[in-house]
């Protein structure tokens, strides 16, 4: 079997390029398409070498160093490095195996990938990279905003209510120089023990400084009740005289 030079470089830059591509993702590293491309030539020509290596371990050090250079020219941070490692010969066995398992062919100088099958398989090769990246994004922002969700205790005169509660970093909301903590009307009538009806009819007797302001949530710009309650606590710190928000349409996801 015929085995061209354009092919072998070919189908190990298409393939490499899928594959760090998704380590960059993985590891967060701040590459652009320039440095994959640059890095992906490396490993193609590199490719190149691994017939002329007889002994396992001399083609089992080329790899590990081809690999250790191709990071390297990603500006892979040193503590990622093992990591992205690892993750680069997991992904070459996982996708390298599937692809000459699939498509390849074998010879007495070793194995390819057939001419006819270079197209499908840089499609396949494609395509699960696209799909791992959206996955690894996906992934990414749960871990992001399960880091930002704690258990919160307010109370309100004799009143004690654990809840979850999501730490927005982006939320300016303030009333008299004091910041406010929103939330939804359920919370409310459970902290308060008031009605929809006399929430509507404002009959905040038993509320500690209670007032309307104008913010802008979620829900748009919207007058909402803002009081005080006694205590709030989180991560074991202790807050006292916290004004809280009341938004009636709070995206509780």
């Amino acid at each position: 079997m015929n085995v061209y030079i354009e092919q072998v470089l070919l189908s190990n830059f298409v393939i490499d390029f899928c594959i760090l591509i998704i380590i960059s993702k993985f590891v967060l590293a701040k590459t652009n398409y320039k440095q994959i491309a640059i890095s992906a030539i490396f490993g193609s020509i590199a490719s190149l070498i691994v017939p002329f290596c007889s002994h396992p371990i001399l083609i089992n050090t080329l790899k590990i160093l081809t690999a250790i250079i191709m990071l390297q020219l990603l500006h892979i941070h040193k503590k990622q490095l093992l990591l992205a490692t690892l993750l680069m010969f997991a992904l070459s066995y996982v996708i390298g195996g599937a692809v000459l398992s699939n498509f390849g062919s074998t010879s007495n100088d070793g194995y390819a990938i057939k001419v006819n099958s270079l197209i499908p398989v840089f499609i396949i090769t494609i395509i699960f990279s696209f799909i791992c990246c959206k996955l690894i994004v996906w992934i990414k922002s749960r871990i992001s905003n399960n880091s930002n969700i704690h258990d919160v205790t307010l109370i309100n005169q004799n009143v004690k209510l654990n809840i979850k509660s999501f730490i927005d970093s982006g939320n300016g909301l303030y009333d008299n120089n004091k910041p406010v903590s929103l939330i939804n009307f359920d919370t409310f009538t459970k902290l308060t023990n008031l009605t929809l009806n006399q929430y509507l009819t404002n009959q905040f007797n038993t509320l500690t400084n209670p007032h309307f302001i104008y913010a802008s949530t979620i829900a748009g710009k919207q007058k909402i009740l803002v009081f005080t309650i006694t205590e709030l606590h989180l991560n074991s710190k202790i807050y006292k005289d916290v004004q809280i928000g009341v938004s009636l349409h709070f995206d509780n996801s």
